[in-house]
């Protein structure tokens, strides 16, 4: 995925979000700051989707020391368009196993502390990406505004994105870089066992 190829993904979603179908404009109500809080408290309150946000950020920062931008960047738009289908009522099957299977695969990669390849990663990610934002789309409150709400998800993604980063620049900058990974990585698996064993 090219950087102008992510921003015309990220761009038509946008358009998308300003002309929303009637199924989302029946949200619309809500004062605007209410509906951003909303949104951006909803991944961070899941430990489901702020591990794998995380996670997401960490694994850019570790295994893709030369691309560190473009997973984060294809998870958000991807999480976009996740969305958008999310408010006109399209579910992707098993969406919650896609999620806890996104946090299982991260971990595993994570524990074995090996580079991976970017076209794989970046699949991957997309996917992951699309299904967490599609639980965003399809748990949208009441009353709430389906495009605030997207705003303050999107950002708040970005921002554990940007811890994730953060941590994974730290940890290579550690003699126990490898231990560190691995204790994420494992955190990862047994969140993703624990809530598919209470799925």
């Amino acid at each position: 995925m090219t950087s102008i190829t992510a921003f015309k993904a990220c761009s038509a979603t946008l358009l998308m979000m300003l002309v929303p179908a009637p199924s989302a404009l029946a949200h619309e109500g809500a004062s605007l700051p209410n509906s951003l809080k909303h949104g951006f408290l909803h991944p961070l309150l899941g430990i489901d989707h702020l591990a794998a946000m995380v996670a997401v950020g960490l694994l850019s920062a570790v295994s893709l020391r030369g691309a560190i931008w473009r997973l984060p960047l294809a998870f958000v738009c991807a999480l976009l368009v996740g969305g958008v289908a999310g408010f006109n009522g399209l579910e992707l099957v098993s969406v919650e196993l896609w999620i806890m299977g996104s946090l299982i695969l991260m971990g595993v990669v994570l524990i074995t502390t090996k580079s991976v390849g970017l076209r794989w990663a970046l699949v991957a990610v997309s996917l992951f990406g699309f299904a967490h934002g599609n639980a965003h789309g399809l748990e949208l409150p009441a009353g709430v505004s389906a495009t605030a709400f997207t705003a303050g998800f999107t950002a708040a993604s970005i921002l554990c994105h940007l811890a994730g980063v953060s941590l994974g620049i730290l940890a290579q900058r550690s003699r126990f870089s490898a231990s560190m990974l691995r204790v994420g990585g494992a955190f990862l698996v047994g969140a993703g066992v624990l809530l598919l064993l209470n799925a």
